[in-house]
């Protein structure tokens, strides 16, 4: 299950489960965060799978399917095969634009009816969010996936353990002491999808809080729901290990190394000489390029930000 999950119509992708008692005016749906200066990186996982063949748009939107923003240079896809059908990971680029509305992505197919629907998120800058980075093997190309949750670290902890024997003389004696070192984070408004996406992200092999590897896996235990809403009040615990850590870097998106420069040698012409450049990489380049040479690309995609 992806954070940011696709379906095929607008109606089941904001349908995300919730009991049928819950009074919607008192419904949350700030759980999933993108911060708008940073990059993720999810899953498809589409039933009967999604075929874009490279040919797509990308729309922030209302709730409603109403389009906000364009962001198709910003997403980039990796498409495979998964069980027989078509699915692709989905990287977005800094969006660099703030909404203060719980939003939803759509997918168009740019030749065919096909379109694709996510969950509601948000995007904004609240500070009182955790980064979450993981690694699960069992995917066909073993991306890190990249979410923000709206948790927040409330504070450190420690637990230890000691092992102890007696000796002959019935002297208790305590070996060394083993300490884990362990932080604690808040959900406020935990709703059920955001609850079951963070107990298959808990589990798989390789886990970051904020840069910092969690080091073990655990499965949480909901609570009861706050009144008639869809979202309840949730503490986490995870052991830490400071000294393995995480960045993110681009994964779809990559930036262009130049695998050959025409023409090549020294110029000693008076009019400037641009050189047209070769690219070995299928992606846009995210953040523009340097100078104002012309570029050749061996690719359908264009900057991101421009060049």
């Amino acid at each position: 299950m992806s954070f940011i999950r696709l379906k095929n119509n607008l109606s089941d992708a904001i349908n995300t489960g919730a009991s049928s008692a819950v009074d919607y005016s008192l419904a949350n749906y700030s759980q999933i965060v993108l911060n708008p200066f940073e990059t993720y990186l999810q899953y498809s996982d589409v039933v009967g799978g999604a075929d874009f063949d490279g040919n797509y748009t990308v729309h922030v939107c209302k709730c409603d399917g109403t389009e906000l923003l364009d962001i198709t240079e910003k997403v980039a896809i990796l498409e495979m095969i998964v069980s027989g059908v078509t699915q692709f990971a989905f990287e977005i680029a800094p969006i660099q634009t703030v909404f203060y509305i719980p939003v939803i992505l759509k997918f168009k197919h740019g030749i065919s009816d096909l379109t694709l629907y996510s969950n509601r998120f948000t995007i904004n800058t609240d500070i009182n969010t955790t980064r979450i980075d993981y690694l699960d093997y069992s995917r066909p190309v073993n991306f890190y996936q990249s979410i923000r949750l709206n948790m927040y670290f409330d504070r450190e902890d420690a637990e230890s353990e000691i092992t102890e024997y007696t000796q002959i003389n019935g002297s208790k004696v305590s070996g060394r002491a083993i300490v884990t070192n362990l932080q604690h984070f808040i959900f406020e408004y935990l709703d059920g999808f955001t609850f079951r996406n963070i107990n298959n992200m808990l589990v798989t092999p390789i886990v970051y809080f904020n840069g910092l590897r969690v080091t073990n896996k655990q499965i949480l235990q909901s609570d009861k729901r706050a009144s008639d809403s869809n979202w309840w009040e949730q503490e986490i615990e995870v052991p830490i290990n400071y000294n393995d850590t995480f960045s993110d870097t681009f994964q779809i998106f990559a930036i262009f190394e130049a695998i050959e420069l025409i023409p090549s040698g020294l110029y000693t012409a008076q009019i400037p000489v641009y050189q047209n450049r070769t690219f070995s990489n299928i992606f846009a380049l995210p953040f523009g390029s340097n100078g104002s040479q012309n570029k050749t690309f061996n690719n359908k995609f264009s900057d991101v930000f421009g060049a």
